[in-house]
């Protein structure tokens, strides 16, 4: 690395210890790599100097990773560069090195939020368009990388350039869930709408797991395209083994006794499985807010043990991780191991998958952690993108 040492931008890089040691992990805590040396940039033009560099380093060439959330010592992530409308809808450009929480806090002076959120949002822009990014509104809106109208990238050879589906459409596609590998995302052009006020908060416990994913199935059918047929705008399910792991990670908006009774039908049944969902809502709508929950639960009572519904501010519902990952912390479970894996799984193979996990494996290795199943039909995903899927029209 003494190389880069002769670069112009050798005081942005770091190669002490401390620097090395703050990126060496993976945010799972599975994968250690030291690198050699870190870059703190000011700017994009410093990323694009790095890059270059190891490209035109004949026969000593090294590889260069983006990190999400890092930033250089005191400089805080720049502010949405702008939030502005146009034919196709309000859209806010932002940094990819924002924390997606900062997007939301931004968005929501204006009024405004994105069309789908993760669930975590201390993460990066850029990281997450990179790797795709599932979360509770895939299902209607697709992963994040449906959600972003333009890309600015910098590729292998230390080229910037902007992309979208009408320009440099091969970089566009191939950054979008590329885990870095066709370029470093430095700027998104993110789709918004108008920001909710309100959400019902529902819950809706099985013990059975056939009947719980056909629920889910009909829950997404109801995709809002017409008014007849509008749903939840968000759903995510969830595995719990026994009442210790409920205790642990059910959703803070239930209340210690719900706990006790969601635990003890965990115990009693070897594992059940939870529906998280959530319906928007704004003062004009609320009053027909009850009537529309029971006609969406109407379709998935068959099988139904216990129901939890709870009306929250939008802010609090959207963020709510956060809560988690600070109590997650007081009792020193979150920074355990943890890998971050997504797996599509074909729905005729989703009993197989829930007869070998959940009620094989979990039943002797009791598990640590959230277990989450994010049913979305294909019709979401684009082929032209990086990420891989399995070839059926409906996964889970």
């Amino acid at each position: 690395m003494e190389m880069l040492k002769e670069l112009d931008i050798a005081a942005r890089i770091r190669f002490d210890d401390e620097a090395a040691e703050e990126v060496s992990t993976d945010f799972g805590g599975i994968v250690r790599a030291r690198p050699g040396g870190v870059l703190c940039p000011n700017s994009e033009l410093e990323i694009v100097k790095i890059i270059e560099f190891s490209y035109k380093s004949s026969g000593s060439s090294f590889s260069v990773t983006p990190r999400g959330q890092r930033r250089a010592a005191g400089k805080a992530a720049s502010k949405c560069r702008w939030i502005a409308a146009a034919a196709r809808g309000a859209f806010a450009d932002v940094g990819a090195e924002q924390l997606w929480a900062e997007v939301m806090r931004e968005a929501l002076s204006c009024g405004l939020a994105a069309r789908a959120w993760l669930d975590y949002l201390d993460v990066s822009v850029g990281g997450t368009f990179s790797a795709g990014g599932i979360g509770g509104y895939a299902f209607r809106h697709g992963p994040l990388v449906r959600n972003v109208y333009e890309m600015d990238a910098i590729t292998g050879k230390g080229e910037m350039l902007t992309c979208s589906e009408d320009l440099n459409q091969d970089l566009f596609h191939g950054v979008l869930g590329g885990v870095g590998q066709f370029g470093v995302i430095t700027r998104a052009r993110i789709a918004l709408e108008p920001a909710p006020t309100m959400v019902r908060w529902v819950a809706l416990v099985y013990s059975d797991f056939s009947i719980f994913a056909s629920c889910e199935e009909h829950l997404i059918s109801l995709d809002g395209m017409k008014e007849s047929k509008k749903g939840f705008d968000y759903i995510e399910g969830f595995f719990f083994s026994n009442s210790s792991h409920v205790q642990n990670f059910i959703s803070p908006f239930m209340s210690v006794e719900d706990r006790e009774l969601v635990g003890a039908l965990a115990d009693d049944n070897a594992g059940i499985y939870l529906i998280e969902a959530a319906f928007h809502y704004s003062e004009s709508s609320a009053s027909t807010v009850d009537q529309e929950i029971e006609t969406i639960i109407s379709g998935v009572i068959n099988g139904l043990q216990v129901k939890f519904t709870r009306d929250l501010p939008y802010t609090i519902f959207i963020d709510r991780v956060r809560e988690e990952e600070h109590r997650l912390r007081r009792c020193n479970l979150w920074n355990l191991h943890h890998p971050w894996l997504n797996l599509l799984v074909l729905k005729s193979k989703i009993n197989i998958f829930n007869e070998k996990l959940f009620k094989g494996i979990f039943q002797e290795e009791k598990p640590l952690g959230v277990y989450l199943l994010y049913p979305m039909n294909r019709n979401k995903w684009d082929e032209k993108w990086s990420l891989m899927f399995p070839e059926e029209e409906e996964i889970i």
